[in-house]
C-alpha cells in the first residue's frame, strides 16, 4: 500500500498533474486527491466535494482539486517511510532586515496618525536549493501533528507546502468554530501558565477576537468566545480564543467572506489594512495568508495558510509577518518574524 501510494506522488509530480497530500490536525491518515488532467477547478459556491486553495486577495472563487480521485494511507506507514534528519538554513542578510524594518515604521506611523487599528506586516526569504517535499512533509507530520498539514501542486497555482496552526472555520451540523490568534513567543516550557504577554500581544489578540466575534453576529445571535489562553505551536507559542456560533449552511458563505481575511493576517479596518499592505509590502502574497483545506458532504474545514512556502525548481519562498499596532517596536517585529521563519526552516530538507 506505501509502495503504491507513494509511486502515485511521484507520478504527479513527475508530469505536473494536480495533487493535494494533506493531514488533518491530530489524525492517523495522510490523504491524496488527484486529477489525471490539468483543469483548474473552480467555483463560486460550496457545492464540490475537494480540497480549496485561495489567495489572501480573494475573488471569492474556490479553486480546487476534486476528491474522485483519492488515496490515503496511515501516518505511520508514511512516517516509516521517510526517516530523516533536517537540513539547516542560513537566515536573513542585513537588507532584508533593514527594509522589514522600515515597513514596520511605516505602518507604526500609519497607525499613529489614526488611519488603522492593527496592520499584519510580512516579508519573504527566498532559499536555493531543490526541496525534498515528502520528506519535508514527513518532518511537518513529526513536528507539527496539530497543524494542518498540507502540499499542494497545480500547474496554473504552483507548489505550496505548509503546517497551518490556525483555523479559519470548521463547519459541521450547524455549528461554525473558528479561532482568534495572536501574539508570539518562543517556547520556553509546557507549562502554559509560566509565560507574561506584554499588553502590546494581549490587545493584538483581543482585537481579533473582537472583530471575528463582531462579524458573526451580523449573521447570528448565537455566538461565543473563550478568554485568551497560550498555546503551543512547534518552538513558539501564541495567544488564542476559540469562536463558536450556531449558523444555517445558507449563510455559511456569507461567514466565509466575512472571516477573511482577518484580522490576524490583514489588519483592522481590514479594507484600510489591506490597500496598506497591498500598496507597501513590496511583493505579491499570493496565496500566504489566504485560506486552504477539505470540502465535503459532511464538514468544510479551512485553515489560514500560515507556516508555508512557495516551491519552484530550484528555490524555496519562505513568509513570515506579525501584528503591528501603535505600541510595535520594528526591532522586535523584525526577532518575531525570525523567530517564525525557523518553525518552517528547521523541518526543511533539501535533495
Amino acid at each position: 500500500m506505501i509502495t503504491a501510494f507513494i509511486q502515485k506522488v511521484a507520478y504527479l509530480k513527475e508530469n505536473k498533474l494536480p495533487f493535494a497530500l494533506f493531514c488533518l490536525p491530530d489524525n492517523d491518515f495522510v490523504q491524496l486527491y488527484y486529477q489525471d488532467d490539468t483543469v483548474l477547478h473552480k467555483s463560486n459556491f460550496l457545492d464540490f466535494e475537494g480540497f480549496v486553495m485561495a489567495p489572501f486577495d480573494w475573488d471569492k472563487t474556490y479553486n480546487f482539486i476534486p476528491n474522485t480521485k483519492q488515496l490515503n494511507i496511515t501516518k505511520t506507514a508514511f512516517l516509516k517511510e521517510y526517516t530523516t534528519n533536517k537540513n539547516n538554513i542560513s537566515n536573513e542578510n542585513l537588507t532584508k532586515k533593514t527594509a522589514h524594518i522600515a515597513l514596520v515604521n511605516k505602518a507604526i506611523q500609519f497607525i499613529k496618525n489614526q488611519r488603522a487599528t492593527k496592520i499584519v506586516c510580512s516579508r519573504k526569504e527566498t532559499v536555493r536549493g531543490t526541496l525534498a517535499s515528502l520528506k519535508t512533509f514527513a518532518m511537518m507530520l513529526k513536528n507539527y501533528p496539530f497543524a494542518f498539514n498540507y502540499s499542494f501542486y497545480h500547474p496554473e497555482i504552483g507548489h505550496w507546502q505548509g503546517a497551518s496552526p490556525e483555523r479559519l472555520l470548521e463547519y459541521k451540523n450547524t455549528n461554525l468554530e473558528t479561532v482568534s490568534l495572536a501574539g508570539t513567543q518562543a517556547f520556553a516550557s509546557k507549562n502554559t501558565l509560566s509565560y507574561i504577554w506584554r499588553e502590546k500581544e494581549e490587545v493584538e489578540q483581543q482585537i481579533v477576537t473582537d472583530y471575528i466575534v463582531a462579524k458573526l453576529k451580523t449573521i447570528t445571535d448565537e455566538v461565543s468566545a473563550t478568554k485568551a489562553q497560550t498555546v503551543l505551536a512547534g518552538n513558539v507559542v501564541h495567544l488564542k480564543s476559540v469562536i463558536q456560533a450556531k449558523l444555517d449552511k445558507q449563510k455559511l458563505q456569507q461567514a466565509i467572506d466575512l472571516l477573511h481575511p482577518t484580522p490576524a493576517v490583514c489588519g483592522f479596518p481590514t479594507a484600510i489594512a489591506k490597500k496598506f499592505i497591498i500598496e507597501n509590502e513590496g511583493y505579491d502574497r499570493s496565496y500566504y495568508t489566504g485560506f486552504f483545506g477539505l470540502v465535503t458532504a459532511d464538514i468544510v474545514m479551512f485553515n489560514v495558510n500560515l507556516r508555508s512556502m512557495e516551491i519552484t525548481e530550484n528555490t524555496i519562498h519562505f513568509f513570515i509577518g506579525g501584528g503591528i499596532n501603535q505600541g510595535s517596536d520594528a526591532e522586535a517585529e523584525w526577532e518575531e518574524t525570525c523567530l517564525k521563519a525557523q518553525v518552517m526552516k528547521q523541518i526543511v530538507v533539501l535533495e
